[in-house]
């Protein structure tokens, strides 16, 4: 994505946080990888929505201030752009296959573990979240990769550990 600034600055490309995000600098807080992206040249960030360490989704579903005085402030300070509030993870859990379900687990809370129907109930509650706090941030759209049954057959995601492979042989 290309961003254009009413600044007349040339045009500067966004950065998806995810894909970089970890417990190491320059990714550690909102701010540093904030100024990580600005040092490379970016012109916005889009931001991951289950990444507790860059945004409280519920808090930012219910508050417009939170919002704009703490889970943006490091961006628009370094003046990046948001473009987007992400949340690939929770939308592929609406809808997880069946025969997939232990590799999605992980990706919500403990007590949902082995109950399909309940982490698919959790992960539109998320997605509900995620709109709301894309409007708080004053945001027009969502990223997201709808869960699917039929997903694991159009691409290998979340990827295979080599333990189910043997399993299957």
């Amino acid at each position: 994505m290309t961003l254009k600034f009413s600044d007349g600055a040339q045009d500067k490309p966004a950065i998806f946080l995810a894909q970089f995000r970890c417990k190491k600098d320059p990714w550690l807080t909102p701010d540093s990888c904030a100024q990580w992206a600005v040092k490379l040249g970016y012109g916005g960030v889009q931001i991951p929505a289950w990444d507790d360490g860059l945004i409280d989704l519920a808090r930012a579903a219910q508050s417009k201030d939170y919002c704009q005085n703490v889970a943006m402030r490091p961006f628009t300070d370094a003046k990046l752009a948001i473009t987007h509030l992400a949340n690939h993870i929770h939308g592929q859990c609406v809808a997880i296959n069946p025969t997939l379900l232990p590799l999605f687990e992980c990706f919500a809370p403990e007590g949902l573990a082995g109950n399909l129907s309940a982490i698919s109930e959790w992960a539109v509650g998320q997605m509900k979240l995620t709109v709301l706090a894309s409007a708080n941030m004053g945001l027009k759209t969502v990223f997201a990769f709808p869960g699917s049954f039929a997903w694991p057959f159009v691409y290998p995601w979340p990827q295979r550990p080599q333990v189910l492979i043997a399993a299957a042989m």
